[in-house]
C-alpha cells in the first residue's frame, strides 16, 4: 500500500511554473531536461528527461513519501487519462524526498498529450488533484525529444553489451518470441504499433530471473492503458504466463512460499493482490 508522508490538497487551477528546458543539466539528472514545478509549501516537479538515449517521465516531490518502490499513477490531461507505473529511483540528488520515473515512448500518446494539453493532474492511492500547468511544454519537451533522438541508447548500470544481449535472449525465450528485447515495439491486436518494456527480476532470490512485460496502449490495455504479464519457469524449466491482462504491477513486501505478493493496479482506488501458491499466482485479495 502506498503511504504518504503528507496529505495533498486538490487545487482548482494549476499552480506550477511554466515548463522550461535545460539543455545542460547536471550529469546525474540526464543529458536534457524539461520540467515544471509546483512551488507551494513544498516543491513537486514533473519532468521529461533524456538519459542515456532514453526518454523518461519523472516526478519528484518533497511532499510525498511512499512506502513502496513502485506504484500506479493516473495522469489526467484535459480529460484524457494515462495510467503509468512509476518506480522509485536510487539517486544521489537531493531533488525531493523521493524520485520516481518510468520510460516513455518519444512519439507516444502521452508525450503528445503533454505537449498539446493545458494541464495535467496526477492522482494515486492516497492523494489526488496535484495539478501541473502545461504552459510552455511543447517547445521544452520537443527539445528533449530531439536531443534523445540524436543520442545513442546505452546499457544501464554496470551491465555489459553481452549482458544486454543475454537479457534480450531471456525475454524472447520467456515470451515465446512475441517480445524479443528488453524494450521495443510490436503490432497490437488492433494492428497499431505499440511500445513495450520488459523487466528481469529475481522474485524468489534463487539466482534465476523472472520476466515482467508491460505493453502500452488502450487496444490491449483497455482503460488502464497497459497490458502486463509475468513469466516464471516451472519445475520442468518451461516458462509459464501468470497474468496476461490489463494492469500495472506493484511488487509488495509481503511474501508467500518464497515469492512476493503482487498488486495489480488499474482505474479506481481498490487494487487486487495476487499470491504465489507454490505453482502459480492466484487471486488473494479481491476488490468487490
Amino acid at each position: 500500500m502506498l503511504l504518504l508522508g503528507a496529505s495533498l490538497t486538490a487545487h482548482s487551477t494549476p499552480l506550477s511554473t511554466p515548463w522550461t528546458h535545460d539543455p545542460n543539466p547536471s550529469p546525474e539528472l540526464g543529458e536534457s531536461l524539461a520540467t515544471t514545478c509546483i512551488e507551494d509549501e513544498d516543491i513537486s516537479c514533473l519532468s521529461v528527461i533524456c538519459r542515456e538515449g532514453s526518454l523518461y517521465l519523472e516526478f519528484d516531490s518533497f511532499s510525498v513519501s511512499p512506502d513502496e518502490r513502485t506504484f500506479g499513477v493516473d495522469i489526467d490531461i484535459d480529460g484524457e487519462h494515462f495510467w503509468l507505473q512509476l518506480r522509485q529511483q536510487d539517486t544521489p540528488i537531493d531533488y525531493g524526498t523521493w524520485h520516481a520515473a518510468t520510460p516513455v515512448d518519444t512519439d507516444g500518446d502521452l508525450i503528445q498529450a503533454l505537449m498539446s494539453g493545458r494541464s495535467a493532474k496526477l492522482s494515486s492511492k492516497g492523494f489526488s488533484g496535484m495539478d501541473f500547468s502545461l504552459r510552455g511544454s511543447s517547445p521544452a519537451i520537443d527539445s528533449v525529444r530531439h536531443h534523445c533522438a540524436d543520442t545513442p541508447s546505452i546499457s544501464h548500470g554496470s551491465r555489459s553489451d553481452s549482458g544486454r544481449e543475454d537479457a534480450d535472449r531471456i525475454v524472447a525465450e520467456a515470451t515465446g518470441g512475441h517480445f524479443s528485447r528488453i524494450k521495443g515495439f510490436v503490432t497490437d491486436d488492433c494492428g497499431e504499433k505499440a511500445g513495450y518494456s520488459a523487466e528481469l527480476v529475481d522474485l524468489n532470490d534463487d539466482g534465476q530471473p523472472e520476466v515482467f512485460v508491460s505493453l502500452e496502449g488502450t487496444c490491449s490495455g483497455g482503460m488502464t492503458g497497459v497490458w502486463m504479464d509475468l513469466y516464471i519457469k516451472d519445475r520442468r524449466g518451461r516458462w509459464q504466463s501468470q497474468f496476461g491482462f490489463p494492469g500495472i504491477y506493484e511488487i509488495r513486501k509481503t511474501k508467500h512460499k518464497g515469492f512476493p505478493d503482487i498488486e495489480i493496479g488499474g482505474p479506481g482506488f481498490c487494487f487486487p493482490v495476487w499470491r504465489w501458491n507454490g505453482r502459480k499466482y492466484v487471486i488473494h485479495e479481491r476488490c468487490d
